[in-house]
This record gives structure tokens, sequence and C-alpha cells, in this order.
């Protein structure tokens, strides 16, 4: 049972079904249909009444929304939806029961049958998931879960950074993951690279909090990817063990040894004795590590990625910098200006074309004849920081 709107409804019927599906809501389940776009475009059809009184003749500065043009009352609505009435023959009774909707202009006609369309729909079109629609799912929601990190922002990101399959990237996220979810969308596509046994890249996530892993991978679970695939790019490794590496000599490569060890001799007495989950979340983080370890000493990361609200890009960037390879990119993304400013000040002595731009966006309605901005829009879209890292000597 999912929540959909204001309704509970049971969505076992789309197990099977191939994505684009359209489904119809009856009652407290789904049924699937054989609408094709061009007759469902034609059931939501938006043309106000022709005919009558010109627009020239009305004037919808006299309605008011009071609630009293609708004859119909909330009781009434609700008893023709329980008497199994279609979204459009409940539609077409409120604009008959309505006093104010002839006397609208044919534009606002439109308008207040789109409303009441989007409100006493019946149908579902089922999309496969991707970061940019979790994105804009995430900021709708709530702007705060994703770091007030806008969509056109993050494509900036992944353009300057050049996220591509083949490379390798340290990413610190901490807005459920969709930085990283939109890395590994890149590295591994479809799964094609790994079902072929090419390699789709490493995206290593740098956790800079203390939790389970699955705290910040919330949206990379959410792209219902494979097990291979996410094996094959992905690994996560905590920031004082990222610390550790820069002071690497024998001691720390013998307790890696030992942790490895540690974690075989764990995987096989789990296989032998059938631990609980606990344990195997805890093999399968150790083996992660490792192979971030491995990835990182090489210091030939191909870019780095920085959204963080809770800690100092400074530390982070200053840390993570060593290990990015020279000539790549970095982009860091903050909702204030004055973290960045620090930023910018400490890489002029390690990277060149640094950058501290405001991301500003407004949305257009372009339809005939009436082409404006939207009304709402967000005020700012953070600022982003860019640069190229070169070697200091």
């Amino acid at each position: 049972m999912v929540k959909i709107g204001n309704r509970t409804v049971n969505v076992r019927p789309l197990i099977g079904s191939p994505f684009g599906s359209i489904f119809a809501i009856d009652k407290n389940t789904l049924k699937p249909t054989d609408l094709t776009d061009e007759q469902l475009k034609e059931l939501f059809a938006t043309k106000g009444i022709e005919g009558g009184d010109s627009d020239e003749m009305k004037d919808n500065r006299f309605i008011v929304d009071d609630g009293k043009s609708q004859k119909l009352s909330k009781d009434d609505i609700e008893t023709l939806k329980e008497e199994g009435l279609s979204g459009k023959e409940i539609i077409e009774t409120l604009v008959e029961n309505s006093s104010s909707f002839k006397s609208r202009t044919q534009f606002s006609q439109e308008k207040y049958l789109k409303k009441k369309h989007l409100k006493y729909s019946n149908f579902v079109r089922v999309y496969e998931p991707n970061p940019a629609l979790l994105m804009e799912m995430y900021y709708a929601q709530n702007p705060f879960k994703t770091n007030y990190l806008r969509i056109d922002t993050l494509s900036q990101m992944l353009a300057h950074c050049n996220v591509q399959s083949g490379s390798k990237y340290m990413v610190v996220d901490t807005g459920m993951g969709i930085v990283t979810a939109a890395v590994v969308e890149r590295l591994v596509g479809n799964g094609d690279l790994v079902s072929a046994g090419l390699f789709p890249g490493v995206c290593v996530q740098v956790i800079a909090e203390q939790g389970p892993v699955t705290t910040w991978r919330q949206s990379v679970d959410a792209l219902n990817l494979s097990p291979q695939a996410l094996e094959s790019c992905l690994c996560s490794l905590q920031i004082n063990k990222v610390r550790s590496i820069l002071h690497d000599n024998e001691k720390q490569i013998m307790e890696d040894k030992n942790d490895e060890s540690d974690t075989k001799e764990g995987v096989c007495e789990s296989k032998r004795q059938k631990l609980d989950e606990k344990s195997e979340r805890k093999a399968k983080r150790m083996r992660e590590e490792e192979i971030a370890r491995n990835i990182m000493r090489e210091k030939s990361m191909d870019g780095l990625l920085i959204v963080t609200r809770q800690h100092d890009p400074k530390n982070l960037m200053n840390l993570l910098i060593q290990f990015l390879a020279p000539s790549r990119p970095l982009a860091i993304f903050c909702c204030f200006m004055e973290p960045l400013v620090q930023c910018y000040q400490s890489l002029k002595d390690k990277a060149v074309f640094a950058r501290i731009s405001e991301t500003w966006l407004r949305r257009f309605q372009v339809l005939p004849g009436r082409t404006r901005p939207d009304v709402n829009m967000s005020s700012s879209g953070g600022y982003l920081l860019t640069a190229i890292k070169v070697n200091s000597d």
C-alpha cells in the first residue's frame, strides 16, 4: 500500500510492468490501461468553453474565491468518488455546478480545468528512477534534504568535473547521497559496461559523519541498480581513515592486512555458522574500505565533488585535494559564499582558474500568447566554487 496524493493505493499490479505504463486508480488499487500518450492528452484536454461572450466582455477581477461559487459541497464530491465516477465526469459535474466558470476568460477556464485535472485525475504513469527525478522530488518535499542543492547546480558540478565512465571520483555528500547517485549513474549507466566486463570507473564516497553507510546512500538505493553494478564502482571510506592514508607507514599497512584477514575469517565464519546480517554488513563495509584505501593511495583521482552543510568545506578540500591528480577539476557547493571565499583563498597555490559563481534560475511558461515567468521560484541556488588542481612545485 502506497500513498499517492490523498489516496492509499495497492501498487502490486506494477510488478512486471514496463516503465512508462499508464494505470488507472480504481478505489484502492491500480488497474492497467491501454491508453496511449495521444489518447491521454485528448482525455486531459483543457480547452475552455468556446462561444458566448468574448473575452473582451469578461473580467476576472470580480471573481472572488470565497467558496460560494461551487454549489457542490465536499461531502457531495466525496459521494461522487464513492459512486465510481471517473475524474473527467467529476470535473464536468463541478463545471456544471460552478456559477463563476462561464464568466471567466478562456485562459482562466483552462487554468481552472488543469487544476481540477491534477486534483481528481485517476491515472498514474510509472517512470524509471533517475537522479533528475529524485532531485526534483527531494527538492519539492524539502530543500533541506539536498542541502538546498538544485538540479541546475548539480548539472554544472557534473559538467565541470567531467564525470564519465572509466574515471575515479571522490564525493562528499551529506544530503541523502543525491550527488553520489548522479555520479554512479554516469559511471555504470544501465549496467552494460559491467555485464560486458569493462571497467566502469570508481566513486569513493567520503563519509564525514559517524553512522551507517545506508544513511548517506538513500538516493543510490532508489536507483534500483543491481548489486553487481554497485559493487563494481561504489565504495566508501570514513574521513578519519582518509587522514590515516597520508601518514601511511609499515604499522598502518600491517593493521590494514590484519583487518583484511579478520574480515575474511568473518566472512568464512558467517558462511559456516550463518551469522546475522549485521556481521555481513560489517564485512562488506570492511571490503569497501580496503578497496577505497588502495585506490586513494595512488593519489590519482580524476575529480572531487563536495556538497555539505554541517562541515567546513575548507578542511575537507585541503585534505582531499592531496589525492587529486594534477590538472584534475574540483567543484564545491555551499549555500553561503563566506565558506567558499576561504576555500578560494586556500587554493591560490594549489589550483588555477578558481572561480565562485552564483546559480540563478527562473522558469518560464512558454505557450502561444501567454509567455511569462513563473510567479513562485527559489530565491537563490547557492554558490559554486570550481577550480583545476596544479602541482605547487
